[in-house]
């Protein structure tokens, strides 16, 4: 063959593998606006085609997948030597997974595993070896029910058996370089199997009437299990076996990862409602450096995606998550530039009614609003600007509005609150709001001073602005944490938010932040228009929103006081 043959071989290869053949049997027979990737795993391939499309579709669509392998190598075997069918059935493999079918029409790759389009092409190269591969993924699959599990070991397998029958080292590279390549396109999967939340073969997703995503984050190491994967590196850091240095820089570069959901919640209505569970691995500090901002530019729009693919109409961020990109808004432009149909929230709104909600069940009945100090402590953010809203159709005493940078709450000065960035002003206050994105504590027992005497305190900051550590010489001080929810019905949580747990007829079921059941009210009622990005974007009516929804939804709010010094620190899994 002369070179241009060779080359054109090695195109056609990944050409043949571009075809998504799920993805165009799925608008065939949905309609021309459905899209296989947007239901099941999210892939074009014979296995989410199955899933979600049935074995009448499930099983042309692997035909046709394998084939893609099957016809490259077939041609580059017989065309030039075995070796080189493998190089085609490689090339084939990439086009699977990075198809630019794609790539043409939406401007970036997509695909499927790839599973499938090897197993032909080893029926065309190798034949004992993909039978050999076809009876491991039987065994595993049948004993697991985990399909990924063994597509992974299945070319695991493949690869054993070709060692074993000495096949020539030719060979030994194409196997191994097809075991790294379907085990890399499984690395979702593989997170996910490590966090106990694939799917596996059969089950099928829960029908919910609302559909919502969180995502979340840890703060520190000290508190680094909000996934399996990340208590790992907790574990080698223990053991001395890695630097913490070195595990930070690992987790910055790591994905965001499907952490579990929250099933079973059951509104009073007889609906019901899901919420899924993404992990951002980075910490606190590292959100808040300037320097990790690429890498979280990149990794918030994924997040996206990932929750639009799994069925969610509504994306919230949580803890410092809520403050990425002016609350959200530039991720929220994003999604609407490419059409994703995702509604992005920073749960704001419900945090703020939480807070109304405690303050009002926490303040003396001798002294009612209308001689009452307010001071909002990170009055220029979301969740301050909009209790500042509510606030000033209240007739409350005095409004004390303390924040890093005056110019940001210029527009409040009009509402004759009293605009300042000196902390010490918030010791004329009968109530301290605290709501700011720091990272640290922003009152300490070194200036508990700034308190006045018997104030009352609620902390809705995530990570927390009040050291309870104070309560120790400063007893006097009534302090809450705010924004606590406890879902309605027999719902089921993988997660330990750390905000503690409270007895139901159900028996015991975990606290939630007010943010995450803001996601869920945004889904079940469709009034989008409510969702908190921009702090400026917020309707002035949405404490009473959310304070209607609370309570028309079941979700109940918790008053959590703080009697005395705990060991609170960030919630896991926030």
């Amino acid at each position: 063959m002369t070179t241009m043959e060779v080359v054109g071989l090695i195109v056609l290869s990944y050409i043949a593998g571009s075809m998504p053949f799920g993805y165009w049997f799925g608008k065939i027979i949905n309609g021309p606006d459905y899209d296989i990737r947007d239901h099941g795993s999210n892939s074009i391939g014979a296995t989410n085609a199955f899933r979600v499309l049935g074995w009448r579709i499930g099983l042309p669509v692997f035909i046709l997948d394998a084939f893609k392998g099957y016809g490259p190598a077939l041609l580059g075997m017989k065309m030039v030597n075995p070796a080189f069918g493998g190089i085609c059935l490689i090339l084939a493999g990439i086009g699977h997974a990075f198809s630019l079918y794609f790539f043409w029409k939406e401007g970036k790759f997509s695909g499927g595993k790839s599973v499938a389009t090897y197993f032909g092409g080893l029926l065309a190269l190798q034949p004992i070896v993909a039978m050999v591969g076809l009876a491991v993924f039987i065994v595993v699959v049948a004993s697991s029910r985990y399909v990924s599990l063994g597509s992974m070991l299945g070319v695991v397998g493949a690869l054993v058996c070709g060692c074993l029958m000495r096949l020539a080292a030719p060979w030994i590279v194409i196997l191994s370089a097809m075991t790294l390549m379907i085990i890399v396109f499984h690395r979702r999967n593989i997170a996910r199997l490590i966090e106990g939340c694939e799917n596996k073969l059969g089950q099928k997703a829960e029908e919910t009437d609302s559909t919502s995503s969180f995502l979340l984050h840890g703060k520190d190491f000290s508190q680094f299990d909000l996934t399996r994967i990340t208590k790992a590196f907790k574990m080698l850091i223990d053991r001395g076996w890695v630097s913490e240095r070195q595990a930070r820089n690992l987790i910055v570069k790591s994905p965001i990862l499907e952490v579990g959901e929250i099933t079973g919640i059951e509104y009073p209505d007889g609906t019901t409602g899901r919420v899924l569970l993404e992990a951002l691995p980075m910490l606190a500090d590292q959100i808040k450096d300037p320097a990790n901002l690429p890498a979280l530019e990149t990794l918030m729009p994924s997040g996206a995606v990932l929750a639009k693919r799994r069925g969610a109409s509504v994306y919230t961020l949580g803890a410092l998550t809520s403050s990425f990109g002016r609350g959200g808004q530039d991720l929220q432009d994003w999604c609407d530039k490419r059409r994703l149909g995702l509604t992005v929230d920073n749960g704001a709104g419900a945090t703020a009614a939480a807070t109304v909600e405690v303050m009002e069940e926490l303040l003396p009945e001798s002294l009612p609003l209308t001689e009452c100090t307010i001071a909002i402590v990170g009055a220029s953010g979301i969740i301050g600007h909009i209790l500042w809203h509510y606030f000033c159709r209240r007739q409350v005493k005095e409004l004390i509005l303390v924040g890093r940078d005056e110019r940001k709450m210029e527009d409040m000065a009009a509402k004759a609150a009293v605009i300042t960035t000196d902390l010490a002003r918030v010791s004329e206050a009968d109530v301290v709001i605290c709501t700011t994105s720091a990272a640290d504590y922003i009152f300490t027992k070194e200036n508990a001073n700034l308190i006045k005497h018997g104030a009352v305190v609620i902390d809705v900051a995530i990570p927390y602005d009040f050291d309870d550590a104070i309560l120790k010489t400063r007893p006097d001080i009534q302090l809450a944490r705010s924004g606590l929810i406890l879902l309605p019905g027999d719902f089921q949580c993988n997660m330990d938010f750390g905000f503690g747990e409270i007895e139901t007829k159900w028996g015991i079921k975990y606290l939630v932040p007010a943010c995450l059941a803001q996601s869920q009210i945004l889904a079940k009622t469709r009034e989008f228009g409510y969702a908190s990005r921009l702090a400026t974007s917020v309707s002035a009516d949405a404490i009473d929103f959310y304070r209607k929804w609370l309570r028309l939804l079941g979700m109940k709010v918790i008053v959590s006081r703080i009697a005395e010094p705990v060991a609170y620190g960030l919630a896991k899994g926030h």
